[in-house]
């Protein structure tokens, strides 16, 4: 069991450099990771080796989706807490 179990971390520029090792590193830690990066080939090297060390990771390119996905998770969350769902 990781100390990041069950939480979501969101890399921006994830696809090479210190965001490719951020990203490795919370995901060795059971961060569920969503991969974002302008050029996609580093990107989807990122998720092929998270999915190598057994990690989960979903890939967003775009930042509209970043913002997208920021805010329905918020959503979700603050639903939950109140009993919504």
């Amino acid at each position: 069991m990781g100390t990041l179990d069950g939480k979501i971390a969101i890399i921006s520029g994830s696809g090479r450099g210190i965001g490719r090792e951020i990203a490795l590193k919370l995901s060795s830690e059971g961060a569920a990771v969503v991969i974002n990066d302008l050029d996609e080939i580093p990107a989807n090297e990122t998720l092929a080796l998270i999915t190598a060390q057994g990690g989960v990771q979903l890939r967003v390119l775009e930042a509209l989706s970043i913002r997208t996905l920021l805010i329905d998770s918020s959503r979700l969350q603050w639903s939950s807490s109140v009993g919504l769902t």
